[in-house]
C-alpha cells in the first residue's frame, strides 16, 4: 500500500497460505509460503547516470525504481534532473534517487508530468542526497528541482578564461600598428 494515501500499489497471490512475517530488502518483499516457496516480489532496478560538467568533472546519479527509467537529463541552468518512467503496465511504483549534494542543492521539489507535486522523503549523509517517492500509474515524466546547481564552469575555470581573454586583448592592442607623423605630412 502507498504509505501516504493508503492506496493499493500491487498484490500477489501465492499457492498456499502465508504464515511467516514478510521482510523487505533492496526494495524487494520476501515472504515464505506454505506452498514450499520463498517469494521475492518486486523488480527494482538501479541505473547509474553520469553527469559531465566541463571537461574533467563527472557526477553519478543513481535511480533505483520498480519501473523502467529512461531519458535522464541534467539541466544546470534550470537546476533540475528529469527522466521518464515506463508505465506501460499501468502499475504504480517507487523511485529512490541519489546524487551528490554539490551537484544539485535543495530545498527540493519533485514534480510528476510537469505540474503534479509529489510527496517525498529526503535523507542526506553529508555528501549524498537521497529522495524517495512513490509514482502513480498515470506518471510518465519526473522532474527534480533544486535551488542551486553546480555551474558548468568552476571558479578556477572562469578566472583562467578571464586571464586568457585579457592576454588576447593586450596582444591585439600591442600588435596594432600605430600611425606616426612624418615630416611634410600633416
Amino acid at each position: 500500500m502507498d504509505a501516504y494515501s493508503g492506496d493499493l500499489i500491487w498484490s500477489y497471490k501465492t499457492d498456499g497460505p502465508v504464515q511467516s512475517s514478510p521482510a523487505i530488502s533492496d526494495g524487494l518483499l520476501f515472504v515464505g509460503s506454505d506452498d514450499g516457496n520463498l517469494y521475492a516480489i518486486g523488480y527494482p532496478t538501479t541505473q547509474s547516470f553520469d553527469v559531465k560538467i566541463g571537461e574533467n568533472a563527472s557526477y553519478e546519479v543513481k535511480i533505483q525504481s520498480s519501473l523502467a527509467v529512461s531519458d535522464f537529463t541534467f539541466n544546470g541552468p534550470l537546476k533540475q534532473f528529469s527522466f521518464q518512467v515506463n508505465n506501460e503496465t499501468g502499475k504504480s511504483g517507487f523511485c529512490n534517487v541519489s546524487f551528490p549534494y554539490s551537484l544539485l542543492k535543495g530545498a527540493y521539489t519533485v514534480l510528476a508530468n510537469e505540474n503534479q507535486s509529489l510527496r517525498f522523503e529526503e535523507y542526506e549523509n553529508g555528501s549524498q542526497v537521497f529522495l524517495y517517492f512513490n509514482i502513480s500509474s498515470d506518471v510518465d515524466i519526473i522532474r527534480i528541482l533544486g535551488t542551486e546547481a553546480i555551474s558548468e564552469f568552476s571558479p578556477g575555470t572562469s578566472a583562467i578564461a578571464i586571464l586568457v581573454i585579457t592576454a588576447m586583448i593586450v596582444a591585439v592592442y600591442k600588435s596594432t600598428p600605430k600611425k606616426t607623423k612624418t615630416k611634410g605630412s600633416e
